[in-house]
């Protein structure tokens, strides 16, 4: 009879305390946001990566003009 409660105790469910099936409209809302803003995060570094790229590259060609120059000058 013991085994007989605890399984009807563990058979029923919970009544949850939302009226939602699914998610809530302020749950969702706050899921896009979050989701738009590691979204804009993304892209952020990615453009800052290839800015600083960009600045690399240009460092390094001029760091060569600059030793291609003073080869010409020296001889």
């Amino acid at each position: 009879n013991q085994d007989y409660e605890k399984q009807t105790k563990k058979n029923k469910k919970k009544k949850s305390h939302r009226t939602w099936t699914l998610n809530p409209p302020k749950q969702i809302a706050q899921a896009k946001k979050k989701k738009n803003q590691l979204g804009r995060k993304r892209i952020s570094r990615e453009r800052k990566k290839k800015k600083e790229e960009m600045n690399n590259k240009k460092r390094y060609e001029n760091m060569i003009d600059r030793v291609q120059t003073e080869e010409t000058d020296i001889s």
